[in-house]
């Protein structure tokens, strides 16, 4: 793999515009699975679904564009890294983790009326955030690495 950044880290696209929240719309649907009910949870990861696929067809048009030469080889592979790295760090891993997390939470909390162990889950979730990006960020671009990156045409 070459020195240059990952498909996805790219500032161009709906990443570097506030359109790029939409792909979280899945972590809040987890956190607030206790408060908004299990229909909207999946309302919610329809709409960061669709933030993924948008923006794996703009890195990928953005590829294709800037070629002298096309390399749809190239293009193919913008695409594949860019969905998988945002499907995997933006929507599975972070939504198992708020998942299991939220329901932890819940269960313990089984002596607090419900609307208030909702919210209090909620909140807890809010703050469990920060703590979990980055690693998975960085596990997922290690997985990339060895498994796809290494073989960008």
């Amino acid at each position: 793999m070459t020195n240059e950044k990952p498909p996805h880290q790219h500032q161009e696209g709906y990443h570097a515009s506030s359109l790029r929240y939409l792909g979280y719309a899945s972590q809040l649907g987890e956190i607030f699975r206790y408060v908004i009910g299990h229909k909207m949870v999946g309302h919610a990861y329809s709409v960061a679904i669709a933030y993924v696929i948008a923006e794996t067809l703009i890195k990928s048009k953005q590829e294709y564009k800037q070629q002298k030469v096309r390399n749809y080889g190239r293009v193919l592979f913008v695409g594949m890294d860019t969905f998988l790295w945002h499907a995997f760090a933006s929507i599975i891993l972070p939504g198992i983790v708020l998942q299991r997390t939220s329901s932890f939470f819940y269960n313990r909390l089984f002596m607090v009326p419900n609307p208030v162990r909702g919210l209090t889950v909620a909140g807890l979730g809010i703050m469990t955030i920060p703590v979990i990006v980055r690693p998975i960020d960085d596990f997922v671009d290690g997985v990339l690495d060895v498994m796809l990156r290494k073989f960008s045409p």
